[in-house]
């Protein structure tokens, strides 16, 4: 238990010090893996961003995004507790476990996403309707991963990267 909360507090204090070297904002690009979007010609990069509250509160914050036909989004994003990682329905939406899963590889949530304490999580509603989930994992600061995924409700599922 003592070795989990280090990890815990570890991980917070390496996203606090990211988002605050980066002005308590990060970058995001949006790349289309699977559905409509990803096999439109020429394929398309859309960007985002999120914001920490606070650099002594990382654990939420803002979210917007730019999408396919100029849809914006903008809402929170707020870390869930590991037990809740990936699980139950928000706002009438499903779990996108099988999204970590269809970019990184079969497996992969179950193996490297599921229970890490480091995990937050997004649901915004577009300017048009779509709905967009995105999570992001750290996978501890011993591992010194951070991946995250998003998917919409046209059916399009994304990699998101910082840059």
């Amino acid at each position: 238990m003592r070795k989990r909360m280090l990890t815990v507090f570890a991980g917070v204090i390496f996203l606090s010090c990211i988002t605050f070297l980066t002005g308590c904002s990060i970058r995001l690009r949006f790349y289309p893996v699977t559905g409509p979007v990803a096999t439109a010609k020429p394929s398309q990069v859309f960007l985002g961003k999120i914001t920490a509250s606070s650099a002594f509160n990382p654990k939420s914050g803002g979210f917007s995004a730019v999408l396919d036909d100029g849809e914006t989004f903008n809402g929170t994003w707020s870390m869930v507790r590991p037990d809740t990682a990936g699980h139950g329905a928000l706002a009438g939406t499903k779990p996108i476990d099988d999204a970590w899963d269809g970019v990184y590889g079969k497996g992969y949530y179950t193996a490297h996403v599921l229970g890490q304490p480091e995990y937050g999580r997004s649901v915004t509603n577009g300017s048009k309707g779509t709905v967009l989930q995105v999570e992001i994992c750290t996978r501890g600061p011993e591992a010194g991963e951070t991946k995250a995924v998003a998917r919409d409700s046209k059916g399009n599922i994304y990699k998101v990267t910082p840059y």
